[in-house]
Parts: structure tokens; C-alpha cells; sequence
């Protein structure tokens, strides 16, 4: 068995060198559309009495010259089979066909998830990569990325040369860790390291994560996600009588919350992570609570309003600070104010 295929390896070898013709380039690879040409020459005139191209366009007819040149201007056809053929002296032929490869970059390159919206952390997702209009898919291959590093790549079979559309897909598991990250799919038609001709298109995608403990040429999108959180927890404010003051719900989520500011049972304002308050004239308690598909969060903020007079112009002063409970009870008291004739006291309830 082994002599018989080094025999057969011998056989091909001198088959192959018996015929004097030489093609450059040998390996042709060829935008569709593009101009497209190849040199056919005789090694040794010997016994030589013509040649020729025969092709389905560009052909040359037989002539009595050692060198012709096969020539398309426009390459409008997939398959492409020119042949370079020779005729000796005595009768005898031998011709040759230059390896022709058409090609076309895709129309575009999409990434898309195949369930929408944001992911539940922990959870596996498919990412699907669209590569639309390309030849030849033996050629190519498709690369993903998560921001600048590979995780994996994909070829593709089949003997079709015309262009076709083609997917691939990437199952990612949602990852707090890989918060903000972009995910991204390079479709490159590989068309031989010795012809130094890659050409690629991508698309990137961002893909938000939503953590339950919680990226693509404009693209869909990994950012984590959590229940609405305070930020801060302090929630008392001091505010002068007549004055403007801005209380903030310092609440955060992802998805980010909605805001509903109350005061007494009544909603007062939405949509707004701060609440202005316009003259201040009572001390009261004001409730923000922050929601999102994860849950809520309620932050009450205490304002106490301080009594403040920048010019005593009265001997007889008596201030009144005023409190009510839920049940309605009422209570009050009043600073003792002494006024004097060189200074003027500040009191606060």
C-alpha cells in the first residue's frame, strides 16, 4: 500500500511537470466586479507551435506565440475556470488552470441577543452574529470578542462559491464582573496567507445584566444590575423659613429607579431624583421611593424648618413652633425670646 501511493505521488509529479507552461500568478484571488488577468508563458520552445486561452470570457483563441495574457475586465461570474493550453509539433497538447478565487466582503455584520432586554445574572444567553451576503463562506471566519479579548471563533463548511447569508452564535453566562463589557463579532474572509489579503467587517453589541442578588455599525449592548440601593442614608435637612432648599432621594439601580416624591400621603412630584422645595414655611417630613423590576426602596427625608428674624425690630417677640402627629395631635412650643436694646437673639425650635 505504501509503494503503491509513492508510486502514485511519482506519477502525479512528472504528469505535472511534463507540461512547459507557467502561470502568473498560479493562485488568483478576485474582488466580483474587478478586473482580473493572467500571464501564461512556455518554459522552453521546443518542438513549440502554439498556444492559447480557452474561457467562457476572455478567451484568446490558438496562437502561434510563446506568451498570451487571459484578460476579464469585469468579473461578473462565480465560477471561473480559464485554461492555458499548448499545442507541440507532433499533436500532442498539455494545459493548465490558474486557482481563481471570487470573492465578496458581506453587506453587513450584525449582533443581535436573541431574548431581549436586560439579563438575569447567572443565567446563559445566546448572542447571534449575522453575516449577510458573502462568498465564499468556506473562506471565512467568524471571531467573537469581549472588549479586546478572544473567546472564540467559528469556519464554516460547504463548496458553494456564490454569496449566502451565514450566522453564528456565542452563549454567554450574565457575570457582574463583566460589567460595562462589549461584545463583538468580526466576520474575516481568510483568502490565503501567501496573497496577504484579509479583509474583515465587525459589529459590537452591549448587553445589559441585571444582577438578581442584580454592547453592536449604534448597536444593541454586559452591565450589571441591582434593586434600588440608597446611596446615602442621612435624611434629615435644616431649612430657613422663606427659603428654597433641594432634597435628594440618593437612591441607585439598575435598571435605573423611578422616583416618587410624597408628603402627607399625597404624591408631589415623579420622574426626578431631587425635590425642590420653593419659601419654606413648616417642618414635615417628605418620602421618596425608588423602583425598579427588582424591587424598592423608600427613604424618608425630615426637613426642620428654622425660624430666623436678620433684623429685630420688636420688643415682644413670641415665636411658635408647631407639631402633629399621625393620630392628629398637636403640640407646640415657643422659645423665650429676651430683646435688648444692643443685640438681637436667634432662637430655633
Amino acid at each position: 500500500f505504501i509503494y503503491l501511493l509513492f508510486s502514485d505521488l511519482i506519477c502525479l509529479f512528472y504528469h505535472l511537470t511534463d507540461c512547459p507552461l507557467i502561470l502568473t500568478p498560479a493562485e488568483v484571488v478576485v474582488r466580483f466586479g474587478d478586473r482580473v488577468s493572467v500571464d501564461c508563458s512556455v518554459a522552453s520552445t521546443t518542438d513549440f507551435l502554439g498556444m492559447g486561452w480557452e474561457a467562457a470570457f476572455g478567451g484568446t483563441g490558438f496562437e502561434q506565440k510563446s506568451s498570451l495574457t487571459w484578460t476579464v475586465e469585469k468579473v461578473e461570474e462565480w465560477n471561473i475556470y480559464p485554461q492555458c493550453y499548448m499545442t507541440q509539433k507532433n499533436g500532442e497538447q498539455c494545459s493548465v488552470t490558474p486557482d481563481i478565487t471570487v470573492y465578496k466582503t458581506p453587506d453587513t455584520v450584525k449582533v443581535s441577543a436573541v431574548v431581549g432586554g436586560p439579563m438575569v445574572e447567572g443565567k446563559e444567553y445566546t448572542l447571534v452574529c449575522g453575516i449577510d451576503n458573502v462568498a465564499p463562506v468556506q473562506k471565512l471566519k467568524v471571531i467573537w470578542y469581549r472588549d479586546n479579548e478572544k473567546l472564540s471563533n467559528e469556519t464554516f463548511d460547504g463548496t458553494t462559491v456564490t454569496p449566502v447569508n451565514e450566522y453564528s452564535t456565542l452563549t454567554v453566562t450574565a457575570d457582574r464582573h463583566h460589567n460595562g463589557a462589549l461584545f463583538r463579532c468580526e466576520a474575516v474572509l481568510h483568502l490565503g496567507p501567501e496573497l496577504n489579503l484579509t479583509t474583515a467587517k465587525n459589529s459590537s453589541t452591549d448587553i445589559t445584566i441585571e444582577l438578581k442578588s442584580i454592547n453592536s455599525n449604534k448597536t444593541p449592548i454586559l452591565a450589571s444590575s441591582d434593586a434600588p440601593e440608597l446611596i446615602q442614608e442621612r435624611g434629615y435637612v435644616t431649612v430657613f423659613e422663606g427659603e428654597n432648599a433641594i432634597l435628594n432621594c440618593g437612591a441607585r439601580g439598575n435598571p435605573p429607579p423611578v422616583f416618587m416624591w410624597t408628603c402627607k400621603g399625597m404624591n408631589i412630584s415623579e420622574n426626578t431624583t431631587n425635590l425642590t422645595i420653593t419659601r419654606a414655611t413648616i417642618s414635615t417630613t417628605y418620602s421618596c421611593t425608588a423602583t425598579n423590576p427588582l424591587g424598592e426602596i423608600t427613604k424618608e427625608i425630615h426637613s426642620s424648618l428654622t425660624w430666623t428674624v436678620e433684623k429685630v425690630e420688636e420688643w415682644n417677640i413670641k415665636p411658635q413652633c408647631n407639631m402633629t402627629w399621625k393620630n392628629g395631635k398637636q403640640c407646640s412650643v415657643t422659645p423665650n425670646v429676651t430683646v435688648y436694646s444692643e443685640y438681637y437673639l436667634l432662637s430655633s425650635c
